[in-house]
């Protein structure tokens, strides 16, 4: 299945919707986040590392970072991300924006 993750492009932010290849068996999870209201999103940053995140418009719920130049472990460790998102986490966290 493909995967949309939202890029943030230095230097200033401007942003890429790019396509990613993950396994089929993702699905659930990746339907779960976007009923959620959360998009995956990456960006690198200024110390040669990257960084993708699960986030919403409150917040960054759930991240990791990679090397940069390592496309096969960010792909791994952003699979590994959504095969871990955790819908009462996520609410519970989201809880605290609600005023």
């Amino acid at each position: 299945m493909t995967a949309e993750v939202l890029q943030y492009l230095r230097p200033h932010g401007r942003r890429v919707t790019r396509r990613v290849v993950i396994p089929d068996d993702c699905q659930t999870q990746y339907n779960l986040i976007h009923s959620c209201g959360c998009i995956l999103a990456c960006e690198q940053l200024m110390n040669e590392r990257a960084v993708q995140y699960i986030c919403n418009g409150d917040g960054d719920f759930d991240m990791v970072i990679t090397e940069a130049g390592d496309k096969k472990a960010a792909l791994t460790a952003l699979i590994k991300m959504i095969e871990a998102f955790d819908k009462d986490k996520f609410e519970k966290w989201n809880k605290q924006f609600e005023e």
